[in-house]
C-alpha cells in the first residue's frame, strides 16, 4: 500500500483529504505543524509522496522542503493559497515536483500524486554507480555505452547490489528482495549467481565482495580489490 504523508495544519482539509486518499487506497500519516512533518518523515523510510502546505507552524512547509532534500528526492507535491507566478516558481527551484492552489478539486490532486508516482518509479528502476547504468525495466547494463549482456535474474541482482554500494546485504536479504519466494529451496543459488556475476564484470570498476559468515558488498574495483575478503 503506497503510503502519504499529509503535512497541513488546517484540522478540516487535514481530515477531508487523509480520509480521500484512504478511500483511494493509500496508507496516509497526518502531521499538523512543519516540525511534526520532519519527525514523521525521518521516522518512515516508506513514505512515497508528501503532499506539504506551504503555511505551516513551527516550521513552514518551503524551508522544510529545503530540509528533506539534502537528503531525499522524495516526490513532494505543495499544497497553497498562494497563488502568484513566482512563489509557484520559487518552491518549484527549491525542489517540489508539483504545486496545487486551494481551493482544489479531489480528482486532481489524485492526478498529480498518479504522476509523481509514474515519475518516481520511473527514477527508480535506473541506478549509475562507477559509470555502469543499469535500468531494471528494460533489463539494459551499459558501461561507458558498452553494452553487458546479462539475464533478467542477473541485472536484479547486480541493481540491488548497486542500490545498496559499499553496504553489507545478508543473504536473506537478497533472497528477499531478488529472488522473493523463487528460489525452489537451493541453498547455494546465490553463490551461484554471484559467481556469474563476477565473471561478468571482470572488466568493470565494481567488485562483488564476500563478507564472511554475513552475506556480500558491492564495492569499487582497485588493482588491490579481493572479491574474496
Amino acid at each position: 500500500m503506497t503510503k502519504i504523508l499529509v503535512i497541513e495544519d488546517e484540522a478540516a482539509l487535514q481530515n477531508f483529504l487523509s480520509r480521500e486518499l484512504m478511500f483511494e487506497g493509500y496508507e496516509v500519516i497526518q502531521a499538523t505543524t512543519g516540525l511534526d512533518g520532519w519527525a514523521a518523515w525521518q521516522n518512515d523510510a516508506q513514505i512515497a509522496v508528501i503532499l506539504l502546505d506551504w503555511m505551516l507552524p513551527e516550521l513552514d512547509g518551503l524551508s522544510l522542503l529545503k530540509r528533506i532534500r539534502t537528503t531525499s528526492n522524495v516526490p513532494i507535491i505543495f499544497m497553497t493559497a498562494r497563488d502568484y507566478v513566482s512563489d509557484k516558481v520559487i518552491g518549484l527551484d527549491q525542489g517540489a515536483d508539483d504545486y496545487v492552489t486551494k481551493p482544489f478539486e479531489i480528482e486532481e490532486l489524485f492526478a498529480r500524486i498518479r504522476l509523481v508516482l509514474r515519475k518516481q518509479k520511473k527514477a527508480v528502476d535506473q541506478i549509475t554507480v562507477g559509470n555502469v547504468h543499469v535500468n531494471r525495466a528494460t533489463h539494459e547494463v551499459l558501461y561507458q555505452d558498452q553494452r553487458i549482456n546479462l539475464t533478467t535474474r542477473e541485472v536484479t541482482l547486480l541493481f540491488y547490489l548497486m542500490q545498496n554500494f559499499q553496504q553489507v546485504v545478508t543473504r536473506d536479504e537478497i533472497l528477499t528482495n531478488v529472488w522473493q519466494d523463487n528460489y525452489d529451496n537451493q541453498p547455494n543459488i546465490i553463490d551461484v549467481y554471484i559467481r556469474f556475476l563476477r565473471n561478468k564484470l571482470v572488466t568493470l570498476p565494481l567488485v562483488i565482495e564476500t563478507v564472511r559468515g554475513v552475506g556480500y558488498r558491492m564495492a569499487g574495483a582497485t588493482h588491490e580489490s579481493n572479491p574474496e575478503n
